[in-house]
Parts: structure tokens; sequence; C-alpha cells
């Protein structure tokens, strides 16, 4: 009897283990599972204000593959006629014109970057400024919603207090049946005496 109690025992004890593993390893994968959610989280507030100017550069980048493109070929009939043969011989003149003419090439291409690059702080300056500008609008806007919508509502007011107004100045006016009726009993009982 104490032996089949302290199975009993040892097998509910192992069931419980083994539930307890299970529970751990369910929570591992949930943690795991938040630590990729987290990491995707991050990733996705890193990368979605770059979305937004990747989407800009695309009409950019045709203009620039362009540019490379004339670039290298400028640069590959500047070199071509170049020898890179053992023992050749050049015209020290010619390649240093050719080099001359490369290198002017590319100060024209830097100071075309500068200057695109310029343009696009300038623009990009403007831009901020304008985003800011029409938030301060919309800001205004909305306030000016706010306080017509007040302005209506105190015209409704006020033309209802000048309504009531008018009615209060007629009832005192206007004498009613039993005021008329009151100020004649009055009079009968208050008659002068003739003499």
């Amino acid at each position: 009897m104490i032996i089949v109690a302290h199975s009993i025992r040892k097998k509910k004890l192992f069931f419980a283990w083994l539930k307890i593993n299970e529970l751990r390893n369910i929570v591992a994968a949930k943690r795991i599972l938040i630590q990729r959610r987290k990491h995707k989280l991050r990733l996705s507030r890193v990368l979605n204000p770059q979305v937004h100017f990747l989407n800009q550069w695309e009409p950019l980048a045709k203009r620039h593959i362009e540019s490379i493109t004339g670039l290298s070929k400028v640069l590959e009939a500047v070199c071509i006629p170049i020898p890179l043969v053992d023992g050749a011989q050049t015209n020290l003149v010619l390649l240093h014109s050719y080099f001359s003419m490369s290198m002017e090439i590319m100060v024209e291409i830097e100071a075309a970057v500068r200057l695109f690059y310029s343009k696009v702080e300038e623009v990009s300056t403007i831009l901020a400024q304008l985003a800011e500008t029409v938030g301060l609008e919309m800001e205004g806007i909305e306030e000016l919603i706010k306080t017509s919508k007040k302005i209506t509502k105190l015209e409704m007011h006020e033309t209802s207090l000048r309504a009531n107004l008018i009615q209060a100045v007629k009832k005192e006016v206007e004498p009613t049946p039993l005021s008329t009726l009151r100020l004649q009993s009055w009079t009968q009982s208050h008659q002068w005496p003739i003499y």
C-alpha cells in the first residue's frame, strides 16, 4: 500500500515536472517571438523614414546613372589610347592633355554634384519650413472653425434673448384683461366726490 502510494506520488511528480518543462518551453518560445517582434519594430522604425527617401531617389537615379554612363564613356575614350603593354612608349604631351581633360571633367562633375546637393539642402529646408507653415495653418483653421461655432452659438443665444426681451416688453406695455379689470375696480372704489 505504501509502495503504491509512493509510486503514485512519483508519477504525479513526474507529470508535474513534465508540465513545468512544457510550460518553460512555451514561455521560451513566447519570449523568442516577442524578441523577434521587438526587432521587427525597431527595424521598421529605422527603415520607414528611409523608404520615403528611397522613393524620392528613384526618379533621380536615372539621371545619375546617365551621368555616370557618360562619365565612363568619356574616361574610356580618354584611357583607351593609352598603351598598357610592357615597353610601350607614348607621347607624354598627348598623355598629359588626356589626363588634364579627364581631370577637368572630374572637376566639372564635382562642381555639378556640389551644386546639386546644395540645391537639395535648400529645397529640403524650404520643404521643412513649408511643412511647419502648413501645420500652423491647419491649427489656425481648426481654431477658426471652433471660434466660428462659438460665434454661431452666441448669435443664436443673442437672438433668443432679444426675442424674450421683446416679449417681456410687450407684456408690460399691453394691458391684460385681468390688469384692466383691477384698474376699473380700483377706480370705482376710489372715485372722487363731486361737489
